[in-house]
């Protein structure tokens, strides 16, 4: 049976340990020692290896094994701020008191998944064989899942708590790129001889004027968030650094959205090209396109989807889908051929100072996820 009240405190406990991308070493310990009373095995593979404090943690717990494996995730990392962590209940929330991010994305999930545990330890009921898995650095580019250990996993399927409404499974998530644009030009005394320099940064805000950004149609977005030059206002500024994404559901349009902004930063450099020897070899443009994280998609017929729904029926909710905004573990998780969705947690409002948890979503989720892991050997075995 899912403890409501266990499961609030078990997620206000794990919200109070700091835990930024790349220093989850605590919030990890204290997930094993969790995972640890519940009989799991546990252990952490290699990914951040070099620069973060811990790998992912991995949690075993034994099922039937006639029946394919089934991953669960949630990620261990938060955004800050984190200083001056406080909270408030009101109604049917938990919110942060303001200064800092409450950090239910994602131990909302992290704390569904250890309910769940615990109920499927005090019920004995049959299940498949659970893979747990805790990523670390979700929140800085998937870097968690993407240095994943998957010679350590065997499941099928896979079910990822980061979104909001559990009534509401994302089971497609855009293609994303990263891009960056450094601009040369060419220093000069902004007072004394400005024909003598190139402006670097006045070539990259030409480009980005002509730049089709924000919602670009409704399966398409771009942004430009950083912009980095200049040294003094006194001088020429002969570099900056440009950095943008852009995402879509749509790899043909995303195709040409990526090529269209990098077009921009082009036109922009060879308008403004001077005469004269010592212009010959700037302004110029280095550019670096990076994958973010590949598109996922899940079909409407596929088992997890008709699992869920079914698991909403038997608690007397009807369960929908939707097309997500944003990356999450999933997307990598689809690319290495886990099929995966991704159940909410309660979550809204997160990576602001507003952050807040529904906590009847909350309770929901848990038994959601719980009658889908009862559900499981009959609705996958039928597949």
């Amino acid at each position: 049976m899912i403890n409501k009240e266990r499961l609030i405190k078990c997620f206000i406990e794990l919200a109070k340990i700091p835990g930024l991308s790349r220093k989850e070493k605590k919030i990890a310990k204290e997930v094993e020692k969790h995972l640890n009373a519940l009989g799991l095995k546990t252990r952490y593979d290699r990914a951040l290896s070099k620069d973060g404090e811990c790998g992912n943690l991995i949690g075993y717990l034994n099922g039937d094994r006639s029946l394919p494996g089934l991953l669960i995730n949630a990620h261990l990392d938060t955004v800050g701020p984190i200083e001056n962590f406080g909270y408030r209940k009101r109604k049917k929330y938990i919110e942060s008191a303001g200064k800092s991010i409450l950090g239910a994305d994602d131990r909302s999930g992290v704390a569904v998944i250890l309910e769940v545990l615990r109920h499927l330890v005090e019920a004995k009921l049959k299940r498949p064989p659970l893979e747990i898995i805790f990523t670390v650095a979700e929140e800085i580019g998937l870097l968690g899942a993407k240095q994943l250990d998957y010679s350590l996993i065997q499941a099928k399927y896979g079910i990822v708590l980061d979104s909001d409404s559990p009534l509401e499974l994302v089971i497609s998530a855009p293609e994303a790129y990263r891009l960056i644009f450094k601009v040369y030009g060419k220093s000069a005394h902004a007072g004394v001889s400005p024909e003598k320099g190139i402006n670097a940064i006045k070539i990259a805000s030409q480009a980005i004027s002509q730049m089709k950004l924000g919602r670009i149609d409704f399966e398409t977005t771009a942004n430009i968030g950083i912009i980095q030059g200049g040294t003094a206002t006194n001088i020429v500024p002969d570099l900056v650094e440009v950095r943008g994404e852009t995402r879509s559901h749509n790899l043909k349009k995303l195709k040409a959205q990526v090529e269209h902004m990098r077009q921009c930063f082009k036109n922009a450099v060879k308008k403004a090209k001077k005469p004269g020897k010592e212009f010959s070899k700037i302004p110029r443009l280095e550019q670096e396109i990076i994958l973010e994280y590949p598109r996922m998609r899940v079909l409407e017929d596929s088992p997890l989807v008709q699992l869920f729904k079914n698991a909403g029926k038997e608690l007397g909710k009807e369960v929908i889908t939707k097309q997500g905004g944003g990356g999450s573990d999933a997307n990598i998780f689809n690319a290495h051929k886990i099929e995966s969705i991704i159940l909410g947690s309660g979550m809204e409002r997160v990576h602001t100072t507003e952050e807040r948890l529904n906590l009847d979503q909350l309770y929901l989720s848990a038994k959601m996820l719980a009658k889908a892991i009862e559900l499981y050997p009959k609705i996958i075995a039928q597949k």
